[in-house]
Order: structure tokens, then sequence, then C-alpha cells
């Protein structure tokens, strides 16, 4: 088996908690768990940025409706979201 790689173009979401500025020190990615929307993960670490550290969270690129689409979106249907 031999891998292939494909280009796409598409836009996501990214949550940054703090400001980027020199005396920015430390930076967090946060990487949100199957079933997750980044804004409800994100929530948590609201209080913890300071002057020196922030946090950035991007959002998975895989979403699902449920219900069809005017209802919530998940990023999958876990039950546990339900």
């Amino acid at each position: 088996m031999r891998q292939h790689w494909i280009s796409t173009e598409q836009e996501q979401r990214m949550d940054v908690l703090g400001e980027l500025k020199p005396s920015t020190k430390h930076i967090w990615i946060g990487l949100h768990g199957y079933g997750q929307l980044v804004e409800f993960f994100q929530r948590p670490f609201r209080d913890l940025a300071t002057e020196d550290r922030v946090f950035v969270f991007p959002q998975a690129p895989h979403k699902f409706y449920i219900n069809g689409v005017s209802c919530l979106l998940y990023t999958s249907p876990s039950p546990r979201d339900l």
C-alpha cells in the first residue's frame, strides 16, 4: 500500500484566548476530542490566558449535522453530546 496526499482548500474556525505579543512566552495548542466543538472545548481555559500565555484551539474539519441542517452542528454524532 502507498499513501497519497491531496490538497484541499478549506476555512476552519480557530479560537485564540489571549493576545499574541512580543512578551508572549507560552503558546498552548488545544486539540479537542472526537465529537466536540471548539467553542465548548475552550471554555475551561478562558481564565488561564495571561500576558505571557496564549491558547490556540483549531476546529477539526469534520462536521456532521444531526436531524437535518436546521439544528445543532457537531463534529461527530457522539451520544454524549446529544
